[in-house]
């Protein structure tokens, strides 16, 4: 280990707009690192450094990460002390490039800076750019994640490229991922038997499959995620969702869900299911497998699949202040014909205690035990008064709208209903 003599400064700012809210109990490493800082150029060295700082006295310490680090290297952690050890690159505007993170039984590690990609990389179809099992107090912030799969991605194309996974975090403990760019995987982030999850603040985009998938998970906040433009693939090879959640082979009954403040657009791309949150096991017969307090407030949806927001075999369910538009040029790609639909919240009818409430769509599916108020539903007809060109500045035809084309007109009379993206700028 060499020591570095003129340690980096890091300064972290959270963007918040609207009023102030009670931030979410802390998920990550348990104190900023105030030992020793040191720089490696090997794998080997990073290993070694890693078992002497977080044994280190209480304090941990700081690794950067070289720009002579190998380019296939591997960031591979196993067990070690239970202190608080930051890896990052030694030249923050030129992050280091590596080919995979990898953490075993490891407590307290913040990974930031670095640049993972896998493209050229010989090893297990299994393995994933982000493996982490049994570890806890971990952290991968202000990183880009890249992987090489085709935009237009057809399994009968021989030259089509299928992006890589991008994670398996499984059975872990106090997670977060924030302020990241992922962009170019089969699938996106994917978190399984994890308590203590927090994914804020990061852009997702040019996926084949799921953004973010969960399973057996609780204590879980998303928030203030940037997904768009996904790639095409056929609805035959993979049903997309920006956000999904499922039980089969679950050994925790998700609960305690928070999804907030996302922006899901689909812009120049294809339709993708928005925010699923399906209980098959649950559907199937198991009727003591019921998702608890789920909870999905001020998203700004736009797309051209049917599924909106949807939730099934739950109970303590919110529903509140989303924005649903329709996308029209956003298909889905079927070999009978594409087709493209306006999204919709839909409850089925086995969730109980549920409120859905102050959101603006098109259609709301529910049963006999949803509460709904001050819903605003649009129509995409234009003889009707709640034509969706009378309140939003630029929806109706679709495509790429931006921002400004979401916003509600500032003399409509839904102002101050549905997601904080779709109010009057300013």
């Amino acid at each position: 280990m060499t020591p570095r003599l003129f340690p980096l400064l890091f300064v972290f700012a959270l963007a918040l707009t609207g009023p102030l809210v009670p931030l979410p109990a802390r998920a990550g490493i348990s104190a900023e690192p105030t030992g020793p800082e040191v720089t490696v150029e090997t794998p080997q060295a990073l290993t070694q450094a890693y078992l002497d700082l977080s044994a280190w006295d209480g304090a941990g310490g700081t690794i950067y990460l070289a720009p002579g680090f190998p380019r296939l290297g591997e960031i591979a952690l196993e067990q070690g002390g239970d202190n608080p050890v930051h890896i990052t690159s030694a030249d923050p505007a030129d992050p280091v490039r590596v080919s995979r993170i990898a953490f075993d039984a490891v407590d307290n590690v913040r990974i930031s800076r670095v640049h993972v990609d896998s493209t050229g990389a010989t090893r297990p179809d299994f393995m994933r750019d982000i493996d982490i099992t049994q570890s806890s107090r971990i952290e991968i912030i202000n990183s880009i994640f890249t992987s090489n799969g085709s935009i237009v991605f057809d399994p009968a194309d021989p030259t089509a490229v299928l992006g890589e996974r991008l994670s398996m975090i499984r059975h872990a403990r106090d997670i977060t991922v924030s302020g990241n760019h992922i962009s170019g995987y089969e699938q996106g982030l994917t978190f399984q038997e994890t308590v203590g999850l927090r994914v804020i603040g990061n852009e997702i985009t040019a996926i084949q499959g799921d953004g973010i998938r969960i399973v057996g998970v609780s204590d879980v906040r998303i928030e203030g995620n940037y997904m768009h433009d996904f790639s095409a693939t056929p609805n035959e090879f993979t049903h997309s969702d920006f956000i999904q959640m499922w039980s089969r082979n679950a050994e925790i009954i998700s609960h305690d869900i928070t999804i907030t403040g996302n922006i899901m657009d689909t812009g120049n791309g294809v339709a993708v299911q928005a925010i699923w949150l399906g209980n098959p096991v649950y559907a199937r017969g198991d009727r003591a497998h019921v998702y608890r307090d789920i909870t999905i407030t001020e998203n700004l949806i736009y797309t051209g699949a049917a599924n909106g927001i949807g939730v099934t075999g739950a109970q303590d369910v919110r529903i509140e202040d989303n924005t649903l538009l329709w996308n029209r040029a956003a298909v889905t790609i079927k070999e009978d014909g594409d087709t493209s639909f306006f999204p919709r919240i839909r409850l089925s009818d086995d969730i109980t205690d549920a409120a859905v409430t102050g959101n603006i769509t098109t259609r709301i599916l529910h049963g006999p035990q949803v509460r709904l108020a001050d819903n605003i539903l649009m129509s995409w007809t234009a003889t009707d008064p709640n034509f969706v060109g009378r309140h939003f500045m630029d929806v109706v035809q679709g495509g790429d709208i931006g921002p400004n084309g979401w916003r509600l007109r500032p003399d409509s009379t839904w102002v101050g209903t549905g997601a904080p993206a779709s109010q009057p700028d300013g």
